[in-house]
């Protein structure tokens, strides 16, 4: 991902098979490479920055000196600062945070312990309040926010493979935007609350699709 002044590229290197995975940053001015996650023993995937492009938001965890990786959970790094915040979100793992409503809040997806299905929370940065956002009955995984704030898009395993979903934060009201056999994530808005761009594979051919909603 890219800042908003369009000076910063963000993104995560590493070995995702071991989990060893960093959070980079290059300035595409000098081209001078930072990486976010070098302090004791962290590793990180997925970064977001916030609108101003100064605070990082990833899903972080920690090797201890077995090797062994902790639960994931979601860390604030403050680029002006240099330091790093872990979010107090409990003991379930967090993954794909997305800063929400003018930067006051992180949206995050989350196990839940008593079904053991991802879903979507919100963590207020203000007051440090949890809110369940969207919970369904099959996993949820790669949320993203339309650039009005109404609407969630994420993929979905409803019945066995992945597809799109839109979700209506105002309505509350969710549909299915896509309905394939072969698998459909990481969807992106465009400029726009109808633009969405996504990667989905369907038979012998994968790559990046785009749909206009209705």
């Amino acid at each position: 991902t890219i800042s908003a002044n369009n000076e910063t590229l963000l993104y995560t290197e590493g070995n995702q098979d071991n989990g060893q995975t960093e959070i980079v940053t290059i300035n595409l001015s000098n081209g001078v490479k930072s990486v976010v996650t070098l302090e004791n023993n962290r590793f990180g995937a997925i970064p977001q920055f916030n609108s101003t492009g100064d605070k990082i938001v990833y899903a972080s965890w920690r090797s201890d000196s077995l090797g062994q990786m902790s639960t994931p959970t979601i860390s604030v790094y403050d680029m002006t600062i240099g330091v790093t915040e872990d979010l107090q979100l409990g003991n379930e793992e967090c993954w794909r945070p997305v800063y929400w409503n003018n930067d006051s809040e992180i949206l995050y997806i989350q196990k839940d312990a008593s079904t053991g299905k991802f879903v979507i929370r919100s963590y207020s940065l203000q007051d440090h309040n949890i809110t369940t956002i969207l919970a369904c009955d099959y996993d949820i995984w790669d949320i993203t926010i339309s650039p009005s704030n109404r609407y969630i898009a994420y993929a979905g395993n409803e019945s066995g493979n992945w597809n799109l979903y839109l979700y209506d934060i105002k309505q509350k009201t969710t549909s299915k935007i896509t309905n394939s056999l072969g698998d459909e994530w990481d969807p992106a808005f465009g400029n726009n609350d109808k633009e969405i761009w996504f990667a989905g594979t369907s038979g012998m051919n994968n790559g990046i699709f785009y749909l206009t909603l209705d």
